[in-house]
């Protein structure tokens, strides 16, 4: 008897399904667990994209010198054309060097931390046991993936979803764009926005500071030069004098981070910036302000208790 049953290539299998496609984001939903069913999936989406970024922009058959940093851990320098990668390499960044060996030296890889970005990156290796020095030619590097930021975003609509004090209830129905009455936060406004150490505020700048001020959440929109840190920086000073706590801040981007607290310290606030472990020896502008350049002259918790703001990245 002949089997007519329909017959699909393996291959099919793996192709995604009318199921499988991400729903359209709406301006409505009717409560969190239809909001993270919408965009758990784009998340999930964006962190296969950027994954599969840094994992295109490997580089082989790489010359490498060696020298010793002042820390006496192993350095690798070699060349990084910008031009040819699609990812900006910043400090901090961490990649893999890797050798895949040869009749003098076994297979070997090493992870480090970017100390310099130019055209020539300066790679500072994690691990100092059995570094190859001896060898210059044939390695190869590989951007390092991290999931935790999308790990957090994550994790922040399960608790948004199944915690229902996560998010206050007034943010809890402005995410899902319910039609709620206007609230308006008591405190006197100051009779000048501007502050000192920074430029003068425009019109519109004064009016984002000014709603910012009387409402529980704003959202400032702006194109790249329209002033947008320095408001943010005017905000956390008039927030931070109204003297009901310390500000925190929170940034998308080390680069965002540093330029906030550079701009907020000059209003005379006091500001900590908080950096992760692995950037502690990474240098910036606003050295002088982060916890662990500090945290050995006042301790911990005396200079976070002392803080006007708190500033790190999200």
């Amino acid at each position: 008897m002949e089997d007519k049953s329909e017959c699909y290539p393996f291959e099919d299998f793996e192709k995604p399904s009318v199921e499988d496609e991400p729903q359209p984001v709406q301006l409505k939903y009717e409560d969190a667990y239809e909001y993270q069913n919408v965009f758990a999936p784009l998340i999930k989406i964006e962190a296969d994209y950027g994954k599969m970024m840094k994992e295109s922009q490997s580089k082989e058959n790489l010359t490498v010198r060696w020298d010793i940093g002042l820390n006496k851990k192993s350095v690798a320098y070699f060349l990084f054309p910008k031009k040819e990668n699609k990812l900006r390499l910043v400090l901090g960044d961490e990649l893999r060097l890797r050798y895949s060996g040869d009749a003098a030296h076994p297979a070997w890889n090493s992870v480090g931390r970017v100390l310099t970005a130019q055209e020539e990156v300066s790679l500072e290796l994690r691990d100092n046991q059995v570094v190859p020095v001896d060898g210059n030619h044939g390695f190869c590097v590989d951007f390092v993936w991290k999931s935790a930021t999308f790990d957090r975003m994550q994790g922040a609509m399960k608790n948004f979803a199944v915690d229902e004090t996560s998010v206050s209830g007034y943010i809890y129905h402005q995410l899902l764009g319910h039609e709620l009455e206007a609230q308006m936060v008591r405190n006197t406004l100051p009779r000048r926005f501007g502050v000192p150490g920074l430029p003068d505020l425009n019109a519109s700048q004064i009016n984002a500071v000014k709603s910012v001020l009387q409402k529980p959440i704003s959202l400032i929109l702006g194109p790249a030069g329209t002033g947008k840190t320095v408001t943010s920086a005017a905000i956390v000073c008039h927030m931070a004098k109204q003297g009901e706590g310390q500000v925190l801040v929170c940034a998308p981007s080390n680069v965002a981070v540093d330029q906030l607290a550079e701009k907020i310290s000059a209003t005379g606030l006091k500001v900590v910036r908080l950096c992760s472990k692995s950037r502690e020896a990474v240098s910036s502008p606003v050295d002088h302000l982060t916890l662990h350049y500090h945290s050995t002259r006042y301790g911990i918790l005396t200079l976070l208790r002392r803080a006007n703001c708190i500033i790190y990245r999200s």
